[in-house]
């Protein structure tokens, strides 16, 4: 884990400010957008397993040159892995040979300094970083009882006041065992706490670096400890940290601030002015490759604090910045990716806030896929394309989301010569990439989701590519086109009689080309839970709105239906699936004594049922008490003891 005398001599060479000294294109390298994947908690964030927003880490070479000797667990130092390299867009559009296309799988829960990020001068999984990582794991295996094995090697790295590469192969071992011995290292952190704060401030650039990676490792304790004035001076050294002269610095101080927003949450608010203060400078002093690093701390700023970001004190700080860099870029320049991802996760934040910039949202985002569409249609073809797809069409949904009915003016038309809208959706929808058509459907549902007017005319075309989109084996395209459908179904359910849409071909696709592949799903016990569930909702929504014909089959998926519903948070997605679940049940009551059991159990999931769903539990199972008679009391103890007393305390059965 110590540096080569090599490495040592590479790492010096390269200390001093830097920050003005323009990024060279072998200095960035693109990082990777993760397409919506809409949930059954209403989240239609990145695929399955979320993701940090816009670049999180990359890679830290620390170097550790405390100036002290100090005896680091019992009044000192702790500091980690390193400096930073940083998912950065490259300079040049499309044909960059460096765009290799795919997922950033560099971009890990390390974060900037992460053992696991990429090496300053290289891409190689070297010894240092592979011995890191397994000491990480051994941590995580033993504990706190391996401290007591580390503790004297760690004594003699730590204070070592010769040598900085050994103090910092001590620090970096420090970082490695912050989750698998924080039991342990928590008992020392009033002493190392403030030995890592000074050692952030440190003469040598990569000491601060490894010293803001260390602190983020640590956040968790500084923010469980309740101590206003440690969080305080952690948040001031990071923002400090943040305007340092050199660029590794910047971007290690800017992964470990996104880290410490999202420990913090809400409560960050309360600080929003100084991080919206020190943003701004930022934003004018960093270069291309580290502004990528900003982006992320204004997505983690966003998440943690949510709406209070509309507040207009707060909003004007803020988006001027943003939109001078969406301004600042040309459509197809490839640091336009994450300024793309960064806006989506705000405008989800600021809600009908964002509506004033809208406008010029769909209007770019429009012209940047026609862009792609027409380069392609000329047989050029680029890895960059896809990310420009997904990333434009992800940000449209987040305004869609964010400004629900509001929506419709902007993709209705789009100004600006901009290309129409919905002929680009309806392309994207057959894409051969399964990332560009899975952010089409989620786009798509977000529109329906909606009710917008514009879908009105095409409605019966909407249902149809959703339903041939129904195929698990491109689950995330397929769950997002099931979330759609439903949608779909819903607003085509209850439009006015009057509005001319071609209701029975509809009906005719629905019954024929997307009842079967429903069915199939949620009877099958191999495939994504949120599929299943989304699934499970858009039958529930077909029988709503046709009842009848639905109730037929109702036998045959029932009983998957309702295991799958009571898994769903309360809301009002599922509160549809039971409408029309019941609507079934009240037309083919027998389809649901073979799984009796699994509705009553359906229903006691729900915390705080509305009053007419309610309404319609207590008919339904009172029905059933009438009809059957002295069979009844038989039905009952097949049931669980809990759900009996639910019969008997909450609907008088």
């Amino acid at each position: 884990m110590v540096y080569s005398s090599f490495e040592k001599e590479t790492i010096d060479a390269a200390a001093g400010p830097d920050d003005l000294v323009p990024d060279r294109p072998e200095d960035m390298r693109p990082r990777f957008h993760q397409p919506k994947f809409r949930d059954t908690n209403g989240n239609a964030g990145a695929m399955e397993g979320e993701v940090d927003h816009a670049l999180k880490g990359s890679s830290p070479e620390a170097m550790y040159n405390p100036r002290t000797n100090e005896n680091i667990m019992n009044g000192s130092s702790r500091v980690p892995m390193g400096a930073v390299e940083g998912v950065k867009g490259a300079q040049d559009g499309f044909g960059n040979d460096s765009h290799d296309g795919g997922n950033d799988d560099d971009d890990d829960d390390d974060g900037e300094g992460g053992y696991e990020d990429r090496d300053a001068d290289g891409t190689e999984w070297n010894l240092r970083r592979g011995s890191a990582a397994a000491l990480d794991s051994l941590s995580t295996l033993f504990a706190d009882e391996l401290l007591d094995a580390l503790q004297p090697v760690l004594q003699d790295k730590l204070t070592d006041g010769e040598n900085w590469e050994q103090r910092e192969c001590g620090v970096l071992a420090l970082g490695a065992i912050a989750e698998g011995c924080y039991g342990g290292m928590s008992h020392h952190m009033r002493n190392i706490f403030p030995f890592l704060m000074r050692l952030a401030s440190d003469s040598h650039y990569m000491v601060r670096c490894i010293s803001c990676w260390t602190l983020s490792r640590y956040a968790k304790w500084i923010i469980s400890e309740h101590d206003d004035a440690s969080y305080q001076q952690l948040l001031k050294l990071l923002l400090d940290r943040m305007l340092d002269r050199n660029k590794v610095v910047q971007k290690a101080s800017c992964s470990a601030l996104a880290t410490l927003e999202e420990e913090t949450g809400p409560l960050l608010t309360s600080y929003l002015t100084p991080i919206l203060r020190t943003l701004k400078v930022a934003f004018e002093r960093y270069q291309q490759s580290n502004r990528i690093a900003l982006y992320d701390v204004v997505c983690g700023l966003a998440d943690a604090v949510g709406s209070e970001l509309a507040i207009p004190d707060y909003l004007n700080k803020l988006m001027p910045l943003l939109i001078s860099q969406w301004n600042s870029v040309g459509d197809t320049h490839l640091s336009m990716l994450p300024i793309l991802e960064c806006l989506g996760v705000v405008f989800r934040s600021i809600g009908v806030r964002s509506q004033q910039f809208a406008a010029n949202i769909f209007s770019r985002c429009a012209n940047i896929m026609d862009i792609v569409y027409s380069r392609e249609s000329h047989g050029e073809r680029d890895d960059a394309h896809v990310e420009f797809l997904i990333s434009s069409l992800d940000l449209m949904c987040s305004l869609a989301e964010a400004l629900g009915a509001s929506v419709d003016p902007f993709v209705a038309k789009s100004g600006n010569g901009a290309k129409p809208l919905l002929p680009l959706l309806f392309v994207a929808m057959r894409d051969n990439r399964a990332e560009v058509r899975q952010s089409a459907f989620a786009l798509l549902g977000e529109l329906a989701r909606a009710r917008i007017p514009s879908l009105i005319p095409a409605l019966s075309e909407y249902v149809k590519f959703s339903v041939d989109a129904l195929d698990p084996e491109y689950m995330s395209v397929s769950n997002n086109a099931t979330w759609a459908l439903g949608e779909l179904i819903m607003m085509a359910g209850f439009l006015p009689p009057n509005v001319p849409i071609d209701r029975e071909t509809i009906q005719r696709v629905l019954l024929e080309r997307a009842v079967d592949p429903l069915i199939l799903v949620v009877n099958s016990t191999q495939l994504n839970k949120t599929l299943l569930e989304n699934s499970a909702i858009t039958l529930g929504r077909l029988g709503l709105v046709m009842p009848d014909a639905m109730s037929v089959r109702l036998g045959v998926f029932a009983k998957a239906v309702f295991s799958h519903l009571r898994n769903i948070r309360d809301d009002v997605d599922k509160e549809q699936a039971f409408h029309g679940m019941n609507s079934m049940v009240r037309v083919n009551p027998g389809a649901v004594l073979e799984c009796f059991v699994y509705y009553v159990d359906a229903i006691a999931s729900w915390y705080q049922c509305k009053p007419d769903l309610e309404m319609e539990f207590a008919t339904i199972l009172g029905g059933f008490k009438t009809s059957l008679g002295d069979r009844w009391a038989g039905l009952c103890k097949t049931l669980p003891p809990t759900l009996q007393k639910l019969l008997k305390e909450r609907f008088r059965l």
